[in-house]
């Protein structure tokens, strides 16, 4: 099941999403949590991108499953399991340049144990783990993600 089948019921809009909502849309809204985006561009700066961050994390009392708060262009693709724990988190660089050390905030991951896996390496890598500042974070260390590579933690 992907986060968006996960049962988190956070939303964000803009006025133009807000204004083309029907009534079974605001209904919708009604049952979970709102995240306005409407001064948000499609480059951020950093400071409004982690407000953004914080936003998601206070809607969802910490729940949003991955949190990485160095300013990369990342794709973030985690994946929930049915009893909402996180199974794993794939990482996409969509950049040109290295990602350097990246530390990936995981929120109730499945493992207390995370192991990398990418299309170079014959079997999946150790990853290290350190506890995270609420009781179901984790805080995974990935060393670098090369340019336009993938890769991805799995949690055991």
């Amino acid at each position: 099941m992907t986060v968006a089948e996960s049962g988190t019921k956070t939303w964000y809009l803009t006025e133009k999403s807000r204004a083309e909502m029907t009534d079974d849309d605001k209904a919708t809204l009604a049952a979970g949590a709102v995240v306005k985006v409407d001064d948000i561009e499609k480059y951020p700066i950093a400071n409004r991108r982690t407000k953004l961050l914080d936003d998601l994390d206070a809607a969802t009392k910490g729940a949003f499953p991955v949190r990485i708060d160095a300013c990369r262009p990342l794709r973030i693709l985690p994946r929930v399991r049915s009893d909402g724990t996180l199974d794993s988190v794939t990482i996409l660089n969509l950049s040109i340049g290295d990602t350097d050390e990246l530390k990936v905030r995981v929120r109730n991951p499945a493992g207390r144990r995370a192991v990398w896996q990418d299309a170079k390496l014959a079997a999946p890598k150790p990853l290290p783990c350190a506890q995270g500042a609420a009781a179901n974070e984790q805080v995974v260390t990935i060393a670098n993600i090369a340019g336009w590579q993938i890769g991805t933690v799995f949690f055991e």
